[in-house]
């Protein structure tokens, strides 16, 4: 009698345990929240002040950005029907150098021109089980500029895949771009260019 009553205190309190994991796991408004704030105090640390800095502090965050982005949704959307014309390896290379690309472009970028910009979260809204939008403001000078980010849940974590600012969507940008490279050369030839750009990017 003792053991089955054991085995079902161990089964109630892990099914509890497992419940307050779910309960407990961030929204996606969470998880944007945590690491813009985050990204912003890396950027306002005083220790990168230095330019001999510039390559550390860009590193840390790109670190962030990668906990909160999903490369390989917003890659897979952005080639769009291309997709398919990528071999396996193709695929992954192409999310990894992408991934690289956007890290160094924007983020090098965002180290020159942050003026202590804030960001105001404005609220989420759930498209089905594992979607979501979440509403945003960057607060610039005394201008507010909307925002919105869509996120995924996959692999069991929320993360972006796509940012519309003004109207215009990052992914539709991007899926533009590379429907205009891929017209006229291989998914080898834009994986290259991508690398080409990264490079010069340094």
């Amino acid at each position: 009698m003792l053991p089955r009553l054991l085995i079902r205190c161990w089964a109630s309190a892990l099914m509890l345990c497992c419940w307050l994991n779910a309960a407990a796991a961030p929204t996606p408004i969470e998880v944007l929240r945590s690491n813009i704030a985050k990204s912003i105090e890396v950027l306002r640390d005083p220790r990168y002040r230095d330019p001999a800095q510039a390559t550390a502090q860009r590193e840390r965050l790109c670190a962030i950005g990668r906990e909160v982005f999903d490369p390989y949704l917003f890659a897979k959307l952005a080639l769009g029907t291309h997709w398919n014309a990528f071999s396996q390896a193709e695929k992954a290379t192409f999310v990894d150098v992408f991934a690289d690309y956007l890290c160094r472009y924007y983020l090098s970028r965002l180290q020159q021109r942050y003026r202590d910009e804030q960001v105001e979260f404005v609220g989420q809204q759930f498209d089905g089980d594992k979607r979501a939008r979440v509403s945003a403001q960057v607060l610039w000078q005394d201008t507010r500029i909307p925002v919105e980010i869509h996120m995924a849940l996959r692999e069991g974590r929320w993360r972006a895949y796509d940012l519309v600012l003004l109207g215009v969507s990052a992914v539709k940008v991007y899926r533009s771009q590379f429907s205009d490279a891929l017209s006229h050369d291989s998914p080898a030839r834009l994986i290259e260019q991508l690398r080409a750009k990264t490079a010069r990017n340094e």
